[in-house]
């Protein structure tokens, strides 16, 4: 599965950005930080620098900061705040205040729901598996209230106006955001540990999570 897979067709170019690694104290720290000297790119896995990270420190599956989540609603929003459709494991909802809503994702969404799903064959409703819960907020909502729920990365972020498509596999290390030219500057330039990437570079499987053939 490539990253066109996940975020979808039409976009002029792909950011990836490297979710942020939890150490002593919580406190929250880029890759290169915590692993000082490794080559860090946007085809680096946590996987291939980890034997060199301190051993206390968390593996960045899927794990958003409030810092990382206002970088991202800054350089993402564009001067706006548009409705977007957040997808979250349904296993997120269980364990908070989230609840499952009758939102109409677009049908050209739907096949992206699809690949993000952690059981393909589990029962759909109104296209959405049932292992994941979509919401419909403004963009402001990931750095305002999503750590309220909890402190993993949305799956999928759709924004009402197509402007964007960002994807994170469950427990994933990273977002993959397909893009404009123009948002791609403005997310490597914003305060985020942020790469280019090709939109035909492989996506890796997690532990929980295995791209589908």
């Amino acid at each position: 599965m490539r990253v066109s897979d996940l975020v979808g067709e039409g976009h002029e170019r792909a950011v990836r950005v490297l979710l942020p690694v939890r150490g002593a104290r919580d406190q929250w720290h880029a890759w290169a930080d915590i692993v000082p000297g490794a080559l860090v790119d946007g085809d680096t896995s946590w996987e291939q620098i980890s034997h060199a990270a301190p051993t206390l420190v968390g593996a960045p599956y899927g794990a958003l900061s409030d810092e990382t989540a206002e970088a991202l609603v800054n350089a993402l929003a564009g001067g706006g705040n548009g409705e977007c459709c957040f997808a979250l494991w349904a296993g997120y909802a269980e364990n908070s205040a989230l609840q499952r809503e009758t939102v109409d994702v677009p049908e050209w969404a739907r096949p992206l729901l699809g690949k993000l799903s952690v059981d393909p064959k589990k029962s759909i409703r109104q296209g959405v598996p049932l292992d994941i819960v979509v919401i419909r907020e403004p963009l402001s909502w990931l750095a305002r209230e999503l750590s309220l729920h909890t402190q993993q990365c949305p799956m999928l972020i759709l924004p009402q106006d197509r402007s964007f498509v960002a994807a994170c596999p469950i427990y994933h290390d990273s977002l993959y955001i397909g893009c404009t030219r123009e948002l791609g500057d403005s997310l490597l330039v914003a305060d985020l540990d942020s790469y280019p990437i090709s939109l035909d570079s492989v996506i890796r499987g997690t532990i929980d999570w295995q791209p589908q053939t």
